[in-house]
């Protein structure tokens, strides 16, 4: 229509806020990941950490999700940090957890067709 707005009549921005609002409301507990300062070291602990957090939920039958756009504009990082009473920390990550809907296992390859073995 030209106007830029999506058919709720919010543009991009608006509706994202929107959907992670209605996602952090909806959900079971939310956490957030920090670091004393955004570097590179920083990124791949907090990576580290939220594999073990989300094989952690896994195994206490929780479902998780990670949202990255709450903290990917430097305006709003200060804001979130603030809501969980990190200030002066580096929010990373956000992850929202709860109880979702069973989902069957993802079907595999066995390991004879995806490797080959050779001796010396």
């Amino acid at each position: 229509d030209g106007t830029g707005l999506g058919a709720d009549g919010l543009d991009g921005v608006e509706s994202l806020a929107r959907d992670v609002h209605d996602a952090v409301r909806s959900s079971g507990a939310v956490a957030l990941l920090t670091a004393p300062a955004r570097q590179e070291a920083s990124a791949i602990i907090a990576g580290q950490t939220y594999e073990r957090l989300s094989l952690m939920a896994t195994g206490l039958g929780l479902s998780q999700q990670a949202f990255s756009a709450p903290i990917a504009s430097l305006s709003h990082r200060g804001d979130v940090a603030r809501a969980f009473g990190a200030v002066g920390e580096e929010p990373m990550l956000l992850v929202r957890f709860g109880h979702g809907h069973p989902m069957e296992p993802t079907p595999r390859r066995s390991i004879a067709l995806v490797s080959t073995w050779h001796s010396s």
